[in-house]
Parts: structure tokens; C-alpha cells; sequence
């Protein structure tokens, strides 16, 4: 073993090799990884050394030696400071080049795949300025206003009202909401804005425990009435100090549910429901899944597994012979049924639960799916579930996830049941940061 000849202080020098997918560069120094952010490949720098383990150190950049034509300067005054757009100093072109090896790493380090074929990356129109959702913490300020900003890496406030990915309708409304807020009598904990392709939002409030209703009724119609774009107004408080642990959502004002369309179609899509917060990628994601459904689904029985308001859904059960879809959010639920209602499409079962259940349910019972379209939150699939798919035997399964570790793992647990990856296709629905989307296409062998 490697004696590591390392200390804390040491400031050395090294060349980055690769880009992890936390956006770390790693470089080595006498024969130990040595991670450090913000660098790109092929740099030398010289590293402060800030912490030493057993096989690896870790350091903060000092100073680039010699710098890559790929670094850019980032466009974000936030930069390095608010923890989410970790990759901003290099080029867009090289930071779709880096992305391509997360999703190639995850699949061969964690999932065992050799030499996956992977499909060059289908970039983001927009590299700035794509989310159509923010979400902010609030401060008190000096003079009475509510501030709104995000946690840095320390977790501490930093006012983000400039923030560079979000919409800049979204942070128009922040600012005109900051500007009310000097007549408001509430304590907030969060807010959050929502908008749609047709620059209308909503904005759901978070208040802290023991806040009088009254006042946030009052501040909800001050914003309503205020703002034009603003369609609907929501509330709820935060159970305790975690402000992970809020009560339902309750409507005050207005609308509860924007709609928004990709490739014509029209979603609706409520508050508490979840959307891609990209608009042009989600475009080329709905592509993706749909071309990779196939054109003939005339006589095809499709399941929708996370089925969301139905974005796979609606477009794939006009096409289906028979279409099952299983989402546990019952906002979501509403929405897809509203969705596949306005455009006549009957005689689809959308079970609102989780999918292993429902899953095993329907393997009782004999039935199968020839076309299982899979969409899991960032944690995955997992290996029970798995054995529940793999038991339904479809004959085509669509894998999209937001996560290329969770993604390999569950293609782990899923190929040996006689499935073979067909095509893999990465899409970048959030430039600037360490994130990818990846949809995998796999067929029974």
C-alpha cells in the first residue's frame, strides 16, 4: 500500500485527469487521488491540502498553473459559494463531454456493464435561465423586508434573488414579492415559485409553526393582487424546526394548477405535483421514451410506472391497445386523470399507490405489460421491486433516471433476468450542475 506522504497545509502540484460526478477533479500526487472542485481536465494546479485519509486527500484550488481551453468565467456572482452549480467555470461543450463519462462510470464501476454504447448527449437549449421552478429560503432584512435566498455549502443564507438558472420571470416575481413583503405580518420558512411556457405562476408560501392563518391570507391576496402573472396563491406550515416536514398545501387565492404543454400536448399540472423543471429538455426527454416506445403500439399493452401527471402517459395510452399507469402522489394522480380526460382517452387504470405493490398485485393476478416505461425519484428502483418487474416479463422496458449511480444499480439487479440494453441516451436537463438524465432502452433476450 501507498504510504500516504501527505499532510494538512501541504500545498502541492498536480494534473487533472477526470471529473467526478460530485464535480470534483482528481489529480495525483506521488501515486494518491488527490480531489479538488472547480479545475477541468488536463489542468495543472496547486492544491491546498485540507483533508488526508488513508488512500486519498483532499484539497481547495490555489492557483491554475496552466489552465484548459475549456474553462469559462461563470456567469453566476454566486458562484463557489451556493452549492449547486458546481461545473459553471468550465464551457458548455465540456461540461456535456464530462457528463457522458458520469453516466459511462456509474454503468461500468457500479453496474458491471462493459463498454456500454452510449448515445452522444442531447444538450439543453438553454445553458442559463431554464428552471421553471425555484425554491427559496426567507430571512428577515433590516428594513422589514422578507429576503429570499438559498443554503451555501455551509448552509449558510446567501440572498439569491440573482440566481442564474432560474427563470428570469421567476426571480421578476421574487423581487416584486420582496418589495410587498414590508406589509406582511408572517414568518416564513420557504417560498416557492412555479410558472409555466405561458408566463403564468403559482407561489406556495411555507410558514413557520404557530403563524396566524389571518396573516397569511392577507399577505397571499397582497400577492395576487399585486402581480399579475401570479394565478394562484398556497400556503402551509412546517410541523417542527425540520422544515423538510410541512402540512398539505391549501389553496388561498386564485388557481391551484398551472397547465403547461410540451410538443402540444397540454398538461395540468398542480402545485404539489411534480414537473420537469426544464422546459426544452423535457421536450426532448417525452422524444426520447416515446421513440423509444416504438410507432406501432396498436395492439401493445403498456404500463407507466411513476407515471407523474402523465407525460409518458397521455402520448403512449393514444397509441396503447390497454395502458395501466401507478403513481403514489395523489395531486399527481388528479392531474393525470384530468390530462387523460381532456383528450378523450378512457378505460386507462391509474393506481395511486406505490409501484412494488401494485406490481405484485397484477403478477397475482396474470397480468403482463409488453411495454413497462419506469421513472423513479432519485433513489432508484430497487432490488425488490425489480424482482417484481423482472416477474411481469415485459418485453421492453424504458428506464429514465436523474441519477447515473441509481440507474446502474438497478440495471445490476435488473439484466441477468434476461433483459439486454439496447440503447442509452443521456440528456441534459440541468447544465451547470454535476446532474443528468439518462434514458435506457433494454428488450427480453
Amino acid at each position: 500500500m501507498t504510504e500516504i506522504n501527505l499532510h494538512i497545509g501541504d500545498k502541492v502540484e498536480i494534473e487533472i485527469q477526470s471529473i467526478l460526478n460530485s464535480g470534483e477533479g482528481v489529480g495525483r500526487f506521488n501515486g494518491i487521488a488527490v480531489f479538488v472542485p472547480y479545475v477541468c481536465i488536463g489542468e495543472v494546479v496547486e492544491v491546498l491540502i485540507e483533508i488526508v485519509e488513508k488512500k486519498f486527500a483532499r484539497g481547495v484550488l490555489q492557483n491554475i498553473l496552466k489552465p484548459s481551453a475549456d474553462r469559462t468565467l461563470a456567469k453566476c456572482p454566486h458562484f463557489q459559494k451556493c452549492n449547486a452549480c458546481k461545473l459553471s467555470h468550465m464551457n458548455y461543450k465540456a461540461q456535456l463531454a464530462v457528463k457522458e463519462v458520469f453516466v459511462k462510470d456509474a454503468l461500468t464501476r457500479i453496474g458491471k456493464i462493459e463498454n456500454p454504447k452510449i448515445e452522444s448527449i442531447i444538450g439543453s437549449k438553454d445553458e442559463y435561465n431554464y428552471r421553471n421552478k425555484g425554491e427559496f429560503r426567507v430571512q428577515k432584512a433590516g428594513d422589514g423586508k422578507t429576503i429570499f435566498g438559498m443554503a451555501d455549502a455551509k448552509g449558510d443564507f446567501i440572498r439569491t434573488a440573482d440566481c442564474q438558472l432560474q427563470h428570469p420571470l421567476i426571480i421578476d416575481i421574487l423581487n416584486e414579492i420582496e418589495a410587498l413583503s414590508v406589509d406582511f405580518n408572517i414568518s416564513l420558512a420557504q417560498c416557492v415559485i412555479k410558472i409555466n411556457d405561458n408566463n403564468e405562476a403559482l407561489v406556495i408560501l411555507t410558514a413557520w409553526k404557530g403563524t396566524d392563518k389571518q396573516d397569511i391570507v392577507s399577505a397571499a391576496e397582497k400577492i395576487g393582487n399585486g402581480i399579475e402573472q401570479v394565478k394562484g396563491v398556497l400556503y402551509n406550515f412546517v410541523r417542527s424546526k425540520n422544515i423538510a416536514l410541512k402540512t398539505p398545501i391549501e389553496l388561498i387565492f386564485g388557481s391551484s394548477f398551472l397547465n403547461y404543454k410540451l410538443n402540444n400536448i397540454s398538461y395540468r399540472v398542480s402545485a404539489e405535483s411534480f414537473f420537469q423543471v426544464n422546459f426544452s429538455s423535457a421536450e426532448q426527454l417525452l422524444n426520447t421514451v416515446v421513440d423509444f416506445a416504438g410507432e406501432d403500439l396498436s395492439e401493445k399493452i403498456t404500463l407507466d410506472a411513476y407515471s407523474g401527471v402523465g407525460t409518458f402517459l397521455v402520448p403512449l395510452a393514444e397509441k396503447s391497445a390497454a395502458t395501466i399507469a401507478i403513481e403514489d402522489s395523489v395531486s399527481a394522480v388528479d392531474d393525470a386523470n384530468s390530462n387523460l380526460a381532456q383528450y378523450g382517452i378512457d378505460g386507462v387504470k391509474v393506481y395511486n399507490n406505490r409501484v412494488e405493490p401494485i406490481i405484485a398485485r397484477l403478477n397475482k393476478k396474470g397480468r403482463s405489460s409488453d411495454i413497462m416505461v419506469l421513472d423513479p425519484p432519485r433513489k432508484g428502483i430497487g432490488a425488490q421491486c425489480i424482482l417484481e418487474i423482472a416477474e411481469m416479463s415485459p418485453k421492453k422496458i424504458i428506464m429514465v433516471s436523474c441519477d447515473p449511480t441509481t440507474l446502474a444499480r438497478d440495471l445490476k439487479e435488473l439484466l441477468p433476468h434476461g433483459y439486454k440494453i439496447t440503447k442509452i441516451q443521456p440528456i441534459d436537463m440541468f447544465p451547470q450542475t454535476v446532474h443528468v438524465e439518462t434514458v435506457v432502452l433494454l428488450n427480453k433476450i
